[in-house]
């Protein structure tokens, strides 16, 4: 809880410097998560959710950078059936702080494109089988940063209240294991709704 109070303090910091240009906002939605592999996967998709801040710093008229610091419910799921009590589907709770730095462009009448990089900040891993902690997979499976590239669209209205979507594409290899030959990477859909608060450009 310290490292996420310390992000969203930093996160918080850097934007009152953009203070005369910045619009600030919040953010929430839905995330459905799963990982790839090189060598294949036989996990399925595990819904989580996503909410966190956001700084809207017009560069132009039509031009924006977006820095966010986002707590992001990720995973996946997949069925144990080597026999004993650990059969049946289990789901994967990857959790993480998310800092993208968002490029945006809007074309006008409220849409906007973006595209950018993101970190990712791992805070929890837990194994779930029906609801209860197996510890089959852990913290210590997994490594603690992420880097991944989001491309995204979305829509404004006049009030600054919003829709997204967002899919974040995993660019390096979160499993911590060295036997482990596979390269393992995130993948996260993203819907939501944003709101911003005084912004100039509201529909541009």
């Amino acid at each position: 809880m310290k490292k996420i109070g310390f992000i969203i303090a930093a996160f918080l910091s850097s934007s009152f410097a953009f203070a005369q240009t910045a619009q600030f906002g919040i953010r929430a939605g839905a995330n459905l998560a799963n990982i790839t592999s090189n060598q294949g996967t036989s996990s399925t998709a595990r819904v989580g959710f996503h909410a966190g801040l956001l700084a809207h710093i017009h560069v132009a008229p039509s031009i924006a950078i977006q820095p966010e610091a986002v707590y992001s419910s990720q995973g996946f799921k997949y069925v144990y059936d080597a026999g004993g009590r650990y059969n049946g589907e289990h789901s994967v709770e990857l959790d993480y702080v998310n800092i993208p730095i968002l490029f945006q462009y809007m074309p006008g009448s409220g849409f906007r494109l973006e595209t950018g990089p993101q970190l990712g900040i791992l805070t929890s891993v837990n194994d779930r089988l029906n609801g209860t902690t197996t510890g089959l997979i852990t913290t210590s499976d997994f490594k603690t940063t992420d880097f991944s590239w989001a491309f995204g669209a979305g829509y404004m209205g006049t009030s600054g209240l919003g829709i997204d979507l967002r899919y974040n594409v995993g660019l390096s290899n979160v499993r911590n294991d060295p036997s482990f030959t596979s390269n393992v990477h995130n993948g996260v859909f993203q819907a939501g709704l944003f709101y911003q608060f005084n912004d100039t450009y509201r529909r541009r």
